[in-house]
């Protein structure tokens, strides 16, 4: 780990080399994580909204129940409403692959919200729970690569979330409006996904299996 003034520092990794782990001053990747932060807000807003419309909810009475909810949260409560009150096959088909891209990318907005990044030789900028984990096993670190042009790619796609979304809130509030129409006014509709989450995770060394004593 780095000290305590963010000086790089040398740690063995799993293959005996040395490993070069720092925190250093990187005001691009800052401009890229605080409009990230507010992309991502933006998206959890479009749920909020979107919750009470499907759920067939007031809107004041969905502020009371759900106005701390966050996104993860949001998306399991959508879910959940589907069950008992299905949306029908076009809405679906068009918010769901939404909730999934959002779900991933909730996944590196906690970890940039709650831990440390670092950039790590051998892996580049990494946001990881390494400063807190229970273990040094890779399911406790849970590491992300992150960058300006990762953050890119999910602002990206927090915009075209935030159509698909609106869609979905559009056509449930008003079921017999164009559809054609609604998806002219929501280009992003048709973009395709820009952030590929198996892409961007680190790779773990391979570990060296043990031989068998006989």
């Amino acid at each position: 780990m780095p000290d305590e003034k963010g000086r790089p520092s040398e740690e063995p990794s799993a293959g005996g080399t040395r490993v070069v782990v720092s925190m250093v001053p990187d005001p691009a990747y800052w401009q890229s994580l605080g409009q990230f932060i507010e992309a991502f807000s933006m998206a959890e807003v479009g749920l909020f909204v979107y919750l009470p419309v499907c759920s067939g909810i007031p809107n004041r009475i969905a502020r009371a129940l759900v106005a701390g909810f966050h996104a993860d949260q949001l998306i399991t409560a959508i879910r959940n409403v589907w069950q008992i009150s299905p949306p029908d096959k076009d809405v679906k088909a068009t918010v769901d692959p939404a909730l999934v891209q959002l779900k991933e990318i909730s996944k590196i907005r906690n970890s940039v919200a709650h831990y440390v990044s670092l950039v790590v030789s051998n892996k580049g900028r990494i946001t990881s729970k390494i400063t807190r984990a229970l273990t040094e096993r890779e399911e406790h670190l849970q590491e992300y690569r992150i960058s300006p042009e990762i953050m890119s790619a999910m602002i990206a796609d927090l915009e075209k979330i935030g159509q698909h979304i609106t869609y979905g809130t559009l056509v449930t509030l008003e079921p017999n409006v164009s559809r054609d129409e609604q998806r002219r006014g929501l280009p992003a509709l048709a973009a395709s996904w820009q952030y590929k989450p198996h892409k961007h995770q680190p790779q773990s060394p391979p570990r060296r299996r043990s031989r068998d004593r006989t």
